[in-house]
């Protein structure tokens, strides 16, 4: 019973580290574009940290003088 779970549990690993990991994963987010990276609404309380530029001023801010 064990090996049984053990090999099955391997093939797991194996079919999803491949198959969806090297494959599918790339393929659609080639596909989806930039729907890919789409944020829905209810997480816009998560701060947007990008690597260009000067980051954009929120509301009520102070402003550095």
């Amino acid at each position: 019973m064990i090996q049984q779970l053990g090999l099955g549990l391997a093939l797991a690993v194996l079919i999803d580290a491949t198959l969806v990991r090297s494959l599918m994963l790339p393929a659609s987010t080639r596909l989806l574009g930039d729907w890919n990276w789409w944020m829905p609404s209810i997480l816009g309380w998560i701060p947007r940290v990008t690597i260009e530029g000067e980051p954009e001023d929120l509301p009520g801010s102070a402003q550095p003088v």
